[in-house]
């Protein structure tokens, strides 16, 4: 990211990092041929970890409860991510309170 690169360039001026590579991993085929694996990859290792943690929820009293939102286009930083965040978990409830 553009952070990293100012973070190893710059952070510290009297021992600056030559940056001289950037290796970019996980890009995909502009024709999109392999974006069915990609999204069965990232689903089938979503489900392992969502697995997992509710494994370990199991045994504890009074666990805490497991919500899942829809995929958001972007990591939610700051007050504008965690709006965006807070209005799927909204939208979510939303849901379940129409279905029940």
């Amino acid at each position: 990211s553009v952070r990293l690169l100012n973070d190893l360039t710059f952070e510290a001026p009297d021992m600056p990092i030559k940056v001289r590579n950037i290796v970019v991993n996980q890009v995909l085929k502009d024709d999109g041929s392999d974006v069915r694996t990609f999204l069965s990859h990232v689903s089938d290792s979503q489900e392992s970890s969502i697995e997992s943690l509710q494994q370990t929820l199991n045994t504890m009293q009074n666990p805490p409860v497991i919500t899942k939102i829809q995929y958001l286009d972007t990591e939610p930083r700051g007050v504008f991510g965690l709006k965006i965040l807070g209005d799927a978990l909204l939208k979510e409830e939303e849901g379940v309170s129409a279905a029940s």
